[in-house]
């Protein structure tokens, strides 16, 4: 396995480093990463139905959208991101094998969680501390998830927040579920750069990892471009013919 730290805090260019590593790196890739403060939209949802847009301009977050499914996430410097790229597993889809090394991290700070349902990584009295996503092509899959371990929820229900009946829409809608930060339930006084050090140093181990740099490539610089476009970020027409 290889193992990247992005040092960027750019989510259009962290987006657009990801996906080039997706589509051009065959080896396993685990990626970890922070996004400036920006609301991601799934591959398939409307920003005008499921982000305040006006707000997001006001307190300067950026909108951001994904090549994978899923609802908006809020991201800010409290919340840490992670990126499993591999094989398919299973012939398709298989969320618990690329949140296990993430579980097992977590358990090692003394935070007892599994993964519920589908998507989400939860505490044992079911709150969410995690959300996951995936996208596959050409048999590979590209998983990445949040980690919330110190972010400013009051923030995230204030931008994410948006009335059923102002919009109506056949684009994806969030699930709306309640959240709370990893930091209150670690046995460790951790500081933020302590906890990714502690994942990285668990996702080393476990996998006897291999650091690599950050790829510099031309088509690195295209995605980004992309990433960054309204056209991108704001068609509110479905993807379907173009994402599977």
């Amino acid at each position: 396995m290889k193992f990247l730290e992005l040092s960027s805090l750019n989510p259009y260019l962290n987006l657009a480093i990801e996906e080039y590593i997706f589509e051009n790196c065959r080896e396993e890739t685990f990626i970890l990463w922070q996004n400036s403060p920006c609301v991601v939209i799934g591959k398939n949802q409307n920003p005008y139905a499921e982000v305040k847009i006006d707000l997001c301009k006001e307190k300067n977050v950026k909108i951001v959208r994904r090549i994978t499914g899923g609802g908006a996430v809020y991201h800010d410097l409290g919340n840490v991101n992670y990126s499993f790229i591999s094989p398919e597993r299973r012939g398709g889809i298989d969320f618990e094998y690329f949140t296990k090394p993430v579980i097992n991290a977590l358990y090692d700070l003394g935070v007892s969680c599994e993964l519920s349902g589908r998507n989400d990584i939860i505490l044992s009295s079911g709150t969410k501390v995690s959300g996951n996503a995936q996208y596959s092509k050409d048999g590979r899959v590209l998983h990445h998830g949040t980690l919330l371990f110190n972010s400013d929820l009051n923030v995230l229900d204030e931008l994410l927040n948006v009335d059923p009946e102002k919009l109506k829409s056949k684009a994806v809608r969030s699930a709306r579920s309640r959240v709370a930060n990893i930091k209150e339930f670690c046995k460790f006084d951790l500081s933020l750069s302590d906890f990714k050090e502690k994942i990285k140093d668990s996702i080393l181990k476990s996998f006897s990892a291999d650091i690599i740099k950050s790829p510099e490539d031309e088509a690195v610089d295209k995605l980004f471009a992309r990433n960054s476009s309204d056209e991108w970020i704001f068609n509110s027409k479905p993807f379907f013919s173009v994402y599977n």
